[in-house]
């Protein structure tokens, strides 16, 4: 079991153009994770406001979140059934979510942003961390 006190995640988005997030480099306790990205208004809104510092809470045994310092344009497509190694954003708490459980959270709605492209691993080390994590956000070069 990994155990981050707090836990220092990194988060890098890079863009190949203006339309679309084209994928997320992602440091979980000194090890580098990568996730593509959606492309939707949200996805390129969070990347617009980086770099950013997050104190991520865990919540519900299925996630960490983080209230973002500003409030994103979200895109209408959303979704109850959320996925373990899916990066999502939940307006009603303004909050960038990173959830390492299935579940379906139905009545509420969250924006896809993104999914690891090794979500066992990443969900792993979640599932291990504390209930507080600290999540720098910034763009790759």
């Amino acid at each position: 079991m990994i155990r981050f006190m707090p836990a220092v995640i990194v988060f890098a988005l890079v863009f190949f153009c203006g339309e679309a997030c084209a994928g997320m480099s992602v440091n979980i306790g000194g090890k580098v994770h990568t996730a593509g990205t959606e492309d939707n208004v949200t996805a390129r809104e969070i990347a617009g406001h980086l770099p950013l510092k997050l104190e991520m809470k865990r919540y519900a045994g299925h996630e960490y979140f983080a209230e973002l310092p500003f409030r994103p344009e979200f895109s209408t497509e959303r979704t109850s059934h959320i996925k373990a190694g899916h990066i999502y954003y939940w307006d009603g708490w303004n909050a960038f979510v990173i959830n390492y459980e299935d579940c379906d959270i139905s009545p509420y709605k969250v924006v896809h942003v993104g999914t690891f492209t090794e979500p066992e691993e990443v969900c792993g080390l979640l599932r291990g961390a504390d209930e507080n994590i600290t999540v720098s956000v910034g763009i790759s070069e």
